[in-house]
């Protein structure tokens, strides 16, 4: 029997699940590392780490078609299959941002929010009991396959997470709580590099390491899945389902049904039913001829239909949260091809133990961030926060990229502090508000689905800035001497995060939307009456205002505060609120 937990609860079962997600996104990079390692493949330390011998050849394997015969090396499996099993992941969260968003809007959030965690479980401890040793090339399609499940699931923690934290706070605490939620990202890429960091420092056998590793994962959600199954659904869902379902009836039963008092739990729905005497059926979507229809009816089919009206219905708001999202993730994403420059600098020859406190450093580096962002989410307005962010990312940025050879040379230090600065402004900015905003500017009915899309819209961002500018970047350093530092391919990511940083910057202003402080009562009413539908919902005028389309209602971006008060007008009546 569902449990009514305290809304503070249920953002700490949404912020377990992050921490998870986070955790197991993490992991495999050091993961990969230490499955690379040259004692864990039958080959000589003087040959290729990137090759393998075949059966049956004891010599050494060396780069070079005329020192190496077809016949006697192949490529080494981990130096291959590591690409193949992130890619795995990253397809499963695009698929599982989309689909299970959707589907929250359809289900609710309860029964999803208990499939997307268990997804989680078993991809994590999949991962952890495939069978087989690196070097066997069985055991990494075996990989691939577990963690595009627990890709899967994670995706979809992105929009449930954020949905059930947003729908479950006050509108004074959803800022603070959604954001909290999303610090616990942090958290989770913390975890992992001081879990990898203690077992390799403590001496662990490395095959036995890279198992607990991944299966670590697993603990927040099996700690936590009990009460999401015992979890109630979100007070605004169920409120969505009980309007639809008056709709429903109002269209099979005709005008006789207004004769009954509406129920209580549906004051949107009594609000509206108000027109001429209360003869009309009045719900915001006949009033306002916004392309609405029951999202829990009509099949398969009708649905699709919907969620298409949907889609089209909040394009101007998508393009703001999606956009926003995609570009801040080429420049996070991009930003890891400089990590491994970083620590080679302060160690050129680190061992896998250095490696993972490499990739713990980074992790604390970014964690204050995100809890700069907790405190300054209210106090500076959402939009205000991810402007700023973008261009102070930006600027470091290219700081770093013109002054890069000097530091290089004279300025270690400096040059770390800078990159750490990126991390910081990043969480303390877009990382944290691109999660938030689309928590809480959609409707009831499009609040997963059109979140689930926006954070997509971030992972094909990152597949941009991983493997788009990792292309160009190896361009770069074509032809340098083997051991030299790259500058030309490193400023090149650099120039090109910077720039990108500042377009985030300038998409921001044109297009993000501010909506802390409007009630989830009054998102829902404005898009009802097709308040949310056209570019004014998202462009603030020179004083910083957005005026919802079709009204008089206005929202000041930098408090979020209406303005006005709202008023529509439709062919039967008028509607307030």
């Amino acid at each position: 029997m569902p449990m009514h937990f305290s809304p503070w609860f249920k953002v700490f079962l949404s912020g377990v699940g992050f921490w998870s997600d986070a955790y197991d996104l993490f992991i495999i990079n050091i993961v990969g590392a230490i499955m690379r390692q040259p004692h864990m493949f039958p080959i000589d330390p003087d040959g290729d780490p990137a090759l393998i011998p075949k059966p049956g050849f004891n010599g050494s394997c060396v780069a070079g078609a005329d020192m190496l015969p077809a016949t006697r090396c192949e490529t080494n499996p981990a130096f291959t299959a590591m690409g193949y099993i992130k890619t795995a992941a990253l397809v499963g969260a695009i698929l599982g941002q989309l689909i299970f968003g959707a589907l929250a809007d359809k289900l609710g959030r309860r029964v999803i929010f208990i499939c997307t965690i268990s997804m989680v479980i078993i991809g994590a401890i999949g991962s952890a009991l495939v069978q087989g040793s690196p070097e066997d090339g069985g055991i990494y399609v075996q990989l691939t396959i577990f963690r595009f499940l627990l890709g899967f699931g994670v995706g979809g923690e992105y929009p449930l997470s954020a949905t059930v934290s947003s729908e479950s706070s006050t509108t004074e605490d959803r800022g603070s709580a959604v954001s909290n939620v999303f610090a616990m990202q942090g958290w989770g890429n913390v975890t992992a590099g001081l879990v990898a960091w203690a077992l390799l420092a403590a001496g662990v056998d490395h095959h036995i390491t890279w198992r607990v590793c991944l299966g670590f994962g697993a603990v927040p959600g099996l700690a936590t899945v009990y009460w999401r199954f015992m979890m109630e659904e979100t007070e605004q869902f169920k409120h969505t389902e009980e309007e639809d379902d008056l709709e429903e009836r109002l269209l099979v039963e005709g005008p006789g049904l207004l004769d009954m008092t509406p129920s209580p739990k549906v004051p949107a729905v009594e609000d509206a039913m108000e027109g001429e005497g209360g003869r009309v059926p009045r719900t915001g979507s006949v009033a306002a001829g916004a392309p609405h229809a029951p999202s829990h009816g009509g099949g398969c089919c009708g649905y699709l239909r919907n969620t298409g009206a949907i889609l089209y219905q909040f394009r101007y708001l998508l393009l703001g949260t999606a956009g926003a999202w995609f570009i801040f993730d080429v420049t996070f994403y991009a930003n890891g091809l400089f990590s491994d420059t970083v620590f080679k600098m302060i160690s050129p020859d680190a061992t896998i133990t250095d490696v993972a406190a490499d990739n713990l450093y980074t992790a604390l580096l970014g964690l204050p961030g995100y809890y700069l962002g907790v405190y300054f989410i209210d106090r500076m307005g959402r939009r205000a926060m991810q402007i700023f962010g973008f261009s102070a990312v930006g600027i470091t940025f290219l700081i770093m990229a013109g002054l890069l050879e000097p530091l290089q040379e004279h300025a270690i230090p400096v040059l770390v502090i800078l990159y750490g600065l990126t991390f910081l402004f990043a969480n303390w900015g877009p990382n944290t508000t691109t999660y938030v905003i689309p928590s809480e500017v959609f409707p009831t009915r499009a609040r997963a689905t059109c979140h689930g899309i926006s954070a997509a819209s971030g992972k094909l961002g990152a597949v941009v800035g991983s493997y788009g500018i990792g292309a160009m970047e190896a361009l770069g350093k074509a032809g340098t001497a083997k051991g030299a530092m790259n500058t030309l391919g490193l400023r090149f990511v650099l120039v090109a995060c910077g720039i990108i940083s500042i377009i985030g910057t300038v998409w921001s202003m044109a297009f993000t939307p501010n909506m802390e402080g409007v009630s989830m009562e009054d998102i829902d009413n404005g898009a009802a009456l097709g308040m949310l539908a056209g570019p004014r919902a998202v462009a603030p005028d020179a004083h910083g205002t957005v005026e919802m389309e079709g009204s008089d209602h206005e929202f000041h971006s930098a408090t979020g505060k209406p303005a006005a008060a709202a008023t529509a007008s439709g062919a039967n009546g008028t509607f307030t609120y």
